[in-house]
C-alpha cells in the first residue's frame, strides 16, 4: 500500500497509470486484509503486457 501510494506521486506513474493505481488502492482497501491480492496483480501485469505488445 505504500508503494502505491507514493507510485501515485511519481510523474512517470501519475500520467499513465495514475486511475488504475488509485484502483488497485481501493480494491485492497475495500475487501479484507487477509484477501490474497496476488490475482489482480496478476491480472494486472498481464494487461500491462498485452498492451505493450500493440
Amino acid at each position: 500500500m505504500r508503494w502505491l501510494k507514493n507510485a501515485e506521486q511519481v510523474a512517470s506513474f501519475r500520467q499513465r497509470a495514475r486511475s488504475e493505481i488509485v484502483w488497485l488502492r481501493g480494491e485492497i482497501l475495500r475487501h479484507s486484509p487477509d484477501r490474497d491480492v496476488e490475482p489482480i496483480l496478476l491480472m494486472i501485469y498481464r494487461t500491462a503486457c498485452e498492451m505493450s505488445e500493440t
